[in-house]
């Protein structure tokens, strides 16, 4: 099991993530944005980041920026988790070190697969959730 630091400032994608994060064997603590996120790995030791790019207050380049000055995050992975898929972005993300991005909507095995790469531990994939609602379904 990894404890996830889930940045995100959607509910709708809080909680799905969450969902399947959890339905993963994970444990996730969640920050609004990257200011909360910054303040969250001082006070809780967390395997993974799952930082969203764009958000209010501190976004997730900059935030990720950040978290890579302080050699004690030096190998922390940190991976995109964005609606934004341009290369433009993709490539902003690997200059600030980003180790993957997932992009939104994922499938939920997309997003397991991905937390178990950068961990490096494929024996951290369990079962799926298979009945994670949706974006539109939480919205609804």
């Amino acid at each position: 099991m990894a404890t996830i630091l889930l940045v995100d400032d959607d509910p709708s994608c809080v909680e799905i993530a969450s969902i399947v994060c959890a339905g993963a064997g994970h444990e996730v603590i969640v920050a609004r944005n990257g200011q909360d996120a910054l303040y969250a790995l001082v006070r809780q030791p967390v395997d993974l980041v799952l930082m969203d790019v764009v958000m209010p207050v501190l976004d997730g380049l900059e935030a990720t920026r950040l978290i890579r000055q302080n050699p004690a995050f030096a190998a922390l992975p940190v991976i995109g988790f964005t609606a934004v898929g341009d290369l433009d972005t993709r490539m902003k993300m690997e200059q600030v070190g980003m180790c993957g991005v997932v992009r939104k909507p994922y499938r939920n095995g997309q997003l397991v697969a991905a937390i178990a790469a950068a961990l490096g531990s494929p024996e951290l994939v369990k079962t799926v959730p298979q009945r994670v609602p949706t974006t539109s379904q939480v919205n609804a």
